[in-house]
């Protein structure tokens, strides 16, 4: 029968997808379930090809697995810029001759400092964060507003008047200082634009120019990505956009130009 041939063929190109799925940076979160079910199609695979090979293939079968692996695991994405420095530093990491915060910062690269500067606030500071949602490099508790998580943004500005109201809420829930990625917010309008946008001849212009446009897309379509993909009504996003740029003009944390889009600030409420 042809059968155990053609099912080690079939599991074999799933495999395939989702190791390519995987080594083209996709998203860890995502791929946390087919992670795990990588090593279960693996086995199958396996099995059902080492049952269809001479003996002889079967003993070279662990060699042939092996350079395959390395070359998928380490060629392919070195085709990704600056790949090649990330995999070097990977293993200095590995191998015990580098700390855990240089490695850090290297993957983190300029929104370093925004962590530090977060980390570095009093230690009675409350911090909304908005459009960013790596929890992991906060060293204290931090509320997150992005599109993984509840928004205290969002109900505050359903019951505002003006942007000074959002400010007033957010400071009668403890709230002591805001912190805005916008450079998450270009990229989430990249990305995962919601509805309405793709109707926007303008904004589908400029989503087509990608990175070179980030500071175009955050400066101009500010509350349309975060929220998920309900974009904010006229009313809402204007007392939105007043609340942000009152915030923005007061940062206390700015490490570029303050006119620029994006940028990465921290504000005092």
């Amino acid at each position: 029968s042809q059968w155990p041939l053609l099912g080690s063929a079939i599991v074999g190109i799933v495999l395939a997808c989702l190791l390519w799925g995987r080594l083209q940076n996709a998203s860890d979160r995502f791929l946390a379930p087919i992670i795990a079910a990588e090593f279960v199609i693996f086995g199958i695979s396996l099995g059902m090809l080492g049952r269809r090979l001479a003996p002889k293939g079967r003993a070279v079968m662990p060699a042939v697995l092996v350079v395959l692996l390395v070359v998928l695991l380490t060629l392919s994405p070195m085709l990704r810029p600056g790949a090649a420095r990330d995999f070097l530093a990977y293993w200095r990491y590995a191998s015990g001759r580098s700390s855990t915060s240089s490695f850090v910062r290297l993957g983190l690269g300029g929104t370093v400092e925004m962590f530090e500067r977060a980390n570095a606030l009093p230690g009675d500071a409350r911090i909304l964060a908005i459009a960013e949602a790596r929890r992991y490099y906060f060293r204290r508790p931090i509320t997150l507003s992005s599109v993984f998580d509840f928004s205290p943004i969002g109900s505050a500005i359903g019951a505002a008047r003006e942007g000074s109201s959002i400010r007033d809420e957010l400071l009668s829930r403890s709230y002591t200082h805001l912190l805005v990625n916008e450079y998450e917010m270009a990229r989430l309008l990249d990305f995962h634009p919601p509805p309405i946008l793709l109707e926007d001849a303008e904004f589908m212009e400029l989503r087509e120019g990608g990175r070179s446009n980030y500071g175009l897309l955050a400066e101009r379509y500010r509350g349309y990505g975060e929220f998920g993909t309900q974009a904010l009504g006229a009313r809402e996003r204007r007392i939105y956009l007043e609340f942000l740029q009152s915030m923005r003009e007061e940062a206390v944390f700015f490490p570029h130009e303050r006119a620029g889009y994006p940028a990465l600030w921290i504000a005092e409420l």
